[in-house]
């Protein structure tokens, strides 16, 4: 996420972790503060720090009822990608929680590079440390998406539910290299691989997460719903460093392709596609992003 949509992110989610004017670097840990202040939610949880072996994640519950709604970021993510519009109405249906990954906003760095088993072991171990109990309604976007796939298959017995937005698929760049051109091929594959492996963003192993997610397989008929952006918005990069115009186009046929394959994951969901959105959908239309978690969440009451 760009520092300029950093900085757009509402104010007062990033009080769920951090209260407006404190510090932005990490707390010591242990310690807590409250949260919602700002915001006015009620029945405000406190923010947490909780080690999960040698290091600890930040997490922050309000709102009440279950099952807990828990929210999962994309790609070098912290909880501020989650708009405070998104996070009140959900906190006025169930209790939600949002928390920061290893290395990202208030939460400590792990001493390796990460996939989604290791996100899965660590947010389980979070949820069992801060007293979150299950069922739990999963919000994953982008490559969240593929985290909550993975402790879904690993935990099914405390998953009630779960929302994809705009999430990322395990056969995403598979399949690109099979349809790009050999130039927007050695840009994307080049581009991913400096991503996750640049050691000022969130160090991330693909290949091991994607297996894992494929090997997540069905999800029976657990209720599932999938949001997808507007494949009419434009993308902003232009230039020599970014796609071509024909592989700009490839590509938003292959993410919108494989966003219907994964409505395929339960017999009981939903696809839809946000207008006028791009990516983050849960600042640009956060109440079609709240009717889907409202609807799953009354769905397994």
């Amino acid at each position: 996420m760009s520092g300029g949509k950093h900085a757009r992110a509402h104010r007062a989610v990033v009080g769920l972790l951090c209260l407006a004017g404190c510090a932005m670097g990490e707390r010591t840990p242990q310690t807590k503060q409250p949260i919602g202040r700002d915001s006015g939610a009620e029945n405000a949880d406190l923010t947490e720090r909780v080690d999960v072996g040698g290091y600890s994640l930040a997490i922050a519950c309000t709102g009440v009822g279950r099952p807990t709604v828990v929210m999962e970021t994309g790609f070098d993510d912290s909880a501020a990608s989650w708009s405070d519009q998104l996070i009140l109405g959900i906190a006025g249906v169930s209790r939600v929680c949002v928390y920061d990954r290893a290395g990202l906003g208030l939460s400590s760095h792990r001493p390796d590079r990460t996939d989604s088993g290791k996100v899965t072991a660590d947010l389980h171990a979070l949820l069992r440390g801060a007293n979150v109990r299950p069922p739990f309604v999963f919000v994953g976007h982008s490559l969240g998406g593929m985290h909550v796939r993975v402790y879904t298959h690993a935990y099914p017995d405390e998953v009630a539910a779960l929302v994809l937005i705009d999430s990322s698929h395990p056969a995403q760049y598979v399949r690109a290299r099979e349809r790009l051109s050999a130039r927007d091929w050695t840009w994307m594959e080049k581009s991913v691989e400096q991503a996750y492996r640049d050691p000022s963003k969130e160090p991330f192993d693909w290949e091991r997460s994607r297996q894992l997610a494929l090997q997540a397989g069905h999800f029976g008929d657990l209720p599932l719903r999938v949001l997808s952006h507007d494949p009419t918005i434009e993308s902003e990069c232009s230039g020599d460093d970014c796609l071509t115009a024909e592989g700009h186009v490839v590509w938003e046929q292959l993410w919108q392709e494989l966003q219907v394959d994964l409505a395929t994951l339960s017999s009981r969901s939903t696809h839809k596609i946000s207008p006028q959105s791009g990516h983050y959908i849960q600042q640009t239309n956060p109440d079609l992003v709240l009717a889907a978690i409202t609807d799953v969440v009354r769905a397994v009451r």
